[in-house]
């Protein structure tokens, strides 16, 4: 087995503290898009899923850069107090900064949405509506024409065509 000297497990604790820290901001992301667009369950679960697939990736690459592959304690209590360390100082300004960006980003996207698909969506929407209204009256032609004259009672008469039936089978 490797051995590692103090200046080198120092060196992977405060670079795992500094994995906490990364690992909380990725959280953050998660938390914000969980906040901001409300996915369904599902799609939290899935995105639970992936992010602890990639963090335990990210870890098992840690651990084989830093230590060789062995598993040391202090990485793991480096990773802890990194991700709290963010997670109460600064989680907060890092969300903040992220509503601020997607405020920009809405801003300028509602902005380009008003003035070039708006007036394109008007059109499509009153062009999807004659098309809508005129297919409707087509069914109701076509359904009227395949209808048995016998179901069609517009009048108390019978229809010719029962009374011509009537005397071929009498």
């Amino acid at each position: 087995m490797w051995e590692i000297d103090i200046a080198g497990q120092i060196f992977a604790f405060l670079h795992s503290m500094l994995g906490g820290v990364i690992f909380c901001l990725i959280f953050d992301i998660t938390r914000f898009i969980r906040k901001r667009f409300a996915p369904s369950n599902t799609a939290v679960f899935m995105m639970d899923i992936v992010y602890f697939i990639v963090l335990g990736f990210a870890e098992f690459c840690f651990f084989l850069a830093t230590t060789n592959g062995e598993i040391r304690g202090f990485v793991f209590v480096g990773n802890i107090i990194g991700f709290a360390f963010c997670r109460f100082l600064l989680s907060g300004i890092f969300l903040r900064l992220l509503e601020f960006i997607y405020g920009i980003f809405d801003l300028v996207i509602g902005g380009f949405n008003r003035f070039v698909f708006a007036p394109i969506r008007s059109v499509f929407k009153k062009i999807s509506h004659y098309v809508i209204k005129l297919s409707k009256k087509y069914l109701f032609f076509m359904k009227k024409g395949l209808k048995k004259p016998k179901r069609l009672v517009y009048t108390k008469e019978k229809c010719p065509q029962d009374t011509e039936r009537k005397d071929v089978h009498a």
